[in-house]
């Protein structure tokens, strides 16, 4: 994974707020979003990476 800089993280902060959104709306996925934008891969990397002991 690449360090990110600060314009890194508020795109992905808009990215994910963008597919938050359409999880709102009917008939539309937050995952076919994330994979339209390009985050579906980090999406599903990042939520396996979670340690479930921590809650």
């Amino acid at each position: 994974m690449r360090s990110r800089n600060t314009f890194d993280y508020i795109t992905l902060f808009f990215k994910g707020v963008f597919m938050g959104i359409a999880d709102a709306m009917p008939g539309i996925s937050g995952g076919t979003i994330a994979l339209l934008l390009g985050i579906y891969e980090e999406l599903i990397r990042s939520i396996s990476e979670l340690k479930l002991s921590l809650f």
